[in-house]
């Protein structure tokens, strides 16, 4: 005579623990003899179990695997984290993009600003050497003009030689 607990039978048939447990309590008349209690612990001979396979066959029961709706309820929480997660990464990304693209633009007008500046370096260089060389113009302008000395008439004359003898 081999027995089963119900624990081992409800896993046999794909059902769970309270399923069988009701089956036996709503067919206790017809099973009694068959149930065995040791210990707390309930098992069925071979008569219980072919007894329940055919009252199972007759009426099957819907049974509803709450484990597998709390899996599902924690796996929506995950997704639900997941899309949270998701949504804030990306709002990151755009943020990061938007500083990129600042600094990038920054970097653009800084580059614009030192060429500016170059050019501007290179017209001041340009205008102290023109400044230079207007300068040197001047100043042999000047000893042209006092190479020139007046004459007796009012005229003036190149040279150091003076006419009136003096």
């Amino acid at each position: 005579m081999e027995l089963k607990t119900l624990k081992d039978f409800a896993a046999e048939q794909n059902v769970s623990y309270e399923a069988i447990r009701r089956q036996v309590k709503n067919y206790s008349g017809d099973l009694e003899g068959h149930v065995i209690i040791k210990n707390r612990t309930q098992f069925l001979d071979e008569y219980a179990v072919n007894f329940l396979k055919q009252k199972r066959r007759e009426n099957p029961v819907i049974v509803m695997h709450t484990e597998a709706n709390e899996q599902v309820e924690e796996l929506k929480a995950q997704v639900d984290l997941l899309k949270s997660k998701l949504l804030a990464a990306q709002e990151q990304i755009l943020a990061l993009k938007n500083e990129e693209q600042k600094a990038l633009e920054t970097k653009i007008r800084s580059e614009i600003l030192l060429e500016d500046n170059k050019a501007k370096e290179e017209a001041l260089r340009a205008a102290a050497v023109r400044e230079a060389e207007i300068q040197k113009l001047c100043d042999q302008a000047q000893a042209e003009v006092r190479s020139y000395h007046k004459t007796i008439f009012g005229f003036y004359r190149k040279g150091n030689v003076d006419i009136t003898g003096k």
